[in-house]
């Protein structure tokens, strides 16, 4: 499942799961992909209930597309193994221009907005807010659900999705940091995640 991530760059992701069904999967390699060095080992994931097999590859580099195709060779416990393919679904495009971000001025109760990415209606969304420590401020919609492409500034208090569900903290506080991201997902579970970091403050830091 690719995602992007922004973090003043941009950075492309592909994760791999493999759920144990009729056989214990005991070793699993990535064997052929593109963009990237072959064979991979993917390391065993001790909690992750019944998906034995979590991995994450960062392409730093490169740009995959839809329809990549990535090779997984599969060993079970029982020392028989088999080869299965993964292929990329989608490319979710990022939200841009988030704003506030940076050092700014002294707006302890600010309006979040963004513009949405191409084909936005394709997509649907999640806000969060979190302090400097990553403790959440706000999360729209409060039960982790999402909000359609209708909806593109968060004003500060006020859930647009017309939920009573304020931020944890009255407002923010002037000079401390806080980051927060817009994360648009696809109907295969692709997903982007823009993220940006704000400072109330009038002095720079």
């Amino acid at each position: 499942f690719p995602y992007t991530t922004l973090f003043r760059s941009v950075q492309y992701y592909l994760e791999f799961n493999l759920n144990a069904a009729n056989k214990w999967p005991v070793a699993v390699s990535v064997v052929s992909a593109p963009n990237v060095v072959v064979p991979i080992d993917i390391g065993l994931c001790l909690t992750c209930g019944n998906s034995p097999f979590e991995f994450t590859m960062i392409l730093s580099s490169a740009t995959p597309k839809a329809g990549d195709i990535f090779g997984l060779q599969v060993t079970y416990s029982d020392g028989t193994s088999e080869n299965k393919t993964v292929v990329v679904t989608g490319i979710v495009g990022l939200p841009t221009n988030l704003s506030p971000a940076g050092v700014g001025a002294n707006n302890l109760m600010p309006t979040f907005s963004w513009i949405d990415p191409a084909n936005a209606s394709n997509y649907v969304y999640q806000f969060y807010l979190y302090d400097s420590n990553w403790n959440l401020v706000w999360l729209i919609p409060a039960n982790g659900s999402s909000f359609s492409s209708s909806i593109t500034s968060v004003p500060w208090g006020t859930d647009p999705t017309g939920a009573n569900n304020p931020p944890s903290v009255p407002n923010l506080s002037d000079g401390q940091a806080y980051f927060w991201d817009v994360i648009a997902t696809d109907a295969n579970g692709n997903y982007s995640d823009a993220e940006v970091d704000y400072v109330p403050e009038f002095q720079a830091l």
